[in-house]
């Protein structure tokens, strides 16, 4: 078919839906392939037409501020001649849902690193604050090439957007959560946990945990029933991976797992040793060894392990150290993940993805030394991509006490702090809106703010007085009533870390000036964050960085 949009031509259809086409097409302006999804009213009246196209700008609107290897990126959107398009990269490979429609059984190492593929984008879509929504086979792109990329934000809901509509039912039946059945409430990111479960468990045994013939059916299950262990239907699996999908298939969205990368963890540390990938150093057959993938489980399986598999019980005391900033080289005979742990000046993570994934690093590091050495660790890593999520503050010694602090306490437990909207440089008057994802246990939240002078101000102090109690897994707004304004730019401006502490019980018995040394305060911080801990008590961090200039 000889068909134009604009500068586009349209060469095929490789997929059709209810209200339109996706086309493999051909940019004439950049001579290069990509995928054009084209949708066509018809015969709707007009509301019809406007929810539809309203959808559609927002699908366009919602890729489009997704950067992320493993989300398909959006180039364009427009309107013309009665039609509506997007387009797209062209993926060129297959769908999840073409590889389960085949007889065979995937294999395990196979669908462990898919599934963590999916999280790992997922994670990154929650942080934007961007909650897919309909996570099924058929969303889900398997490039050639190797590693995961998301696509189909046709539902997705953006915090604080008035699209959505409280009691409107939106999914693909087999995979939505009780919440979207019920629609008493607008969903947020443990839907998407939850519909992560029931793939995973779907890659696993070739079924769906909960069926039905019709919608309502499905319906009755998802919301009453339990599930057969998948270690019942696949003799010889791993019972580990029966834990790892209770968690994910709670019916309370707060007790599933608190963030995609922690589910993501935990489906690593359940791996067995056996489907360990071992990756060669340049590909050869006698370079040095490199773990990659669940190889990483061996390093994690010590904290992960023992977060999932025996409840609350918090990590052990790890007290801070406080390393110099000096340039950490590259080890090529250790793990990344265990170089990166080792880090100095640091809070960065890394989840790796098997040897044809998507490796993440996420978190924060000082500028300089610290920096390079981890930028020779990522030089390391050479999957089909590579995501770095890492922003940069000034390497004082103060700042990295406090980085080390954070990293120390930081855990498996899914704590994670996150800015609402706009970036991470604000100018005088901007909105500082921030929420935190709770980790896995019940707790009181401080949020504080180590500026470029040294000072340490107490947000949630100054703002609210005592701090409220939040549930495991929530996600919470850190201001004025469950709100997400902490506050506005002011002077002074420059780099600041924004640190959130949660704690079972009060690390200080009396409340803190609003502002204060920022040594003498890390110092007191790190002492009662220790005794807590040696209490029984338990303890998430995270931080972000944060930079304000005078507009």
């Amino acid at each position: 078919m000889d068909k134009r949009l604009g500068r586009y031509e349209l060469r095929q259809p490789i997929g059709r839906g209810a209200a339109g086409t996706v086309w493999e097409a051909w940019d004439t302006s950049l001579t290069r392939r990509v995928a054009i999804k084209v949708v066509r009213p018809g015969d709707m009246d007009a509301p019809e037409i406007e929810e539809l196209l309203t959808r559609f700008r927002q699908e366009a609107q919602v890729a489009g501020r997704l950067s992320h290897a493993g989300v398909v990126q959006v180039y364009d959107y427009g309107e013309v001649d009665g039609e509506a398009y997007i387009v797209m990269e062209f993926v060129d490979g297959e769908t999840l849902k073409a590889l389960l429609d085949r007889p065979e059984r995937m294999p395990l190492a196979r669908a462990g690193e898919i599934m963590r593929g999916v999280l790992v984008a997922l994670d990154n879509c929650h942080r934007l604050s961007v909650v897919h929504r309909d996570i099924k086979p058929s969303n889900i792109m398997l490039p050639a090439d190797g590693g995961v990329k998301l696509a189909d934000f046709g539902i997705a809901r953006i915090e604080n957007s008035e699209l959505t509509i409280v009691g409107t039912v939106m999914g693909t039946p087999p995979y939505m959560s009780p919440e979207q059945f019920t629609a008493r409430d607008p969903v947020d990111f443990h839907s998407d946990i939850w519909s992560c479960g029931v793939l995973f468990y779907e890659m696993l045994t070739g079924s769906r945990p909960f069926t039905g013939n019709t919608m309502a059916t499905i319906g009755q299950a998802v919301v009453n029933d339990t599930f057969e262990p998948p270690s019942r239907r696949v003799p010889g699996l791993p019972t580990a991976f029966d834990q790892v999908l209770q968690r994910a298939l709670r019916k309370v969205p707060g007790e599933r797992f608190p963030s995609a990368q922690a589910f993501a963890l935990a489906i690593q540390s359940a791996m067995p040793l056996a489907d360990v990938p071992v990756r060669r150093k340049g590909g050869g057959g006698s370079g040095r060894l490199v773990l990659g993938g669940v190889g990483a489980a061996i390093v994690l399986a010590a904290g992960v392990g023992a977060w999932l598999w025996f409840g609350k019980a918090g990590p052990p005391v790890v007290a801070p150290v406080v390393a110099p900033v000096v340039s950490a080289p590259a080890v090529p005979g250790l793990s990344v993940v265990a170089q990166v742990a080792a880090l100095p000046c640091s809070t960065v993570t890394v989840l790796t993805q098997g040897t044809s994934g998507v490796t993440s690093f996420q978190g924060i590091i000082g500028s300089g030394a610290s920096q390079d050495a981890l930028n020779a660790i990522v030089a390391q890593v050479s999957p089909s991509s590579v995501n770095v999520a890492v922003e940069t503050f000034p390497p004082t010694d103060l700042s990295c006490r406090l980085a080390e602090l954070v990293r120390a306490n930081a855990g498996d437990s899914g704590a994670r702090l996150l800015i609402v909207g706009g970036g991470r440089t604000l100018l005088t008057g901007d909105e500082i809106r921030l929420r935190l994802n709770m980790p896995d246990f019940e707790g009181e939240v401080r949020l504080d703010d180590l500026s470029s002078d040294g000072q340490v101000s107490h947000l949630m102090e100054a703002n609210l007085g005592a701090p409220p109690r939040h549930q495991a897994g929530a996600m919470v707004g850190l201001g004025r009533g469950g709100d997400n304004l902490v506050g506005r730019v002011s002077p002074p401006y420059g780099t600041d870390i924004v640190f959130a502490i949660v704690s079972s019980k009060p690390l200080f018995r009396a409340r803190r000036p609003v502002q204060e040394d920022g040594g003498k305060f890390v110092n007191e911080l790190a002492a009662a964050m220790a005794a807590l801990r040696q209490a029984g008590g338990h303890v998430a961090a995270d931080a972000l960085v944060l930079t304000t200039a005078r507009r």
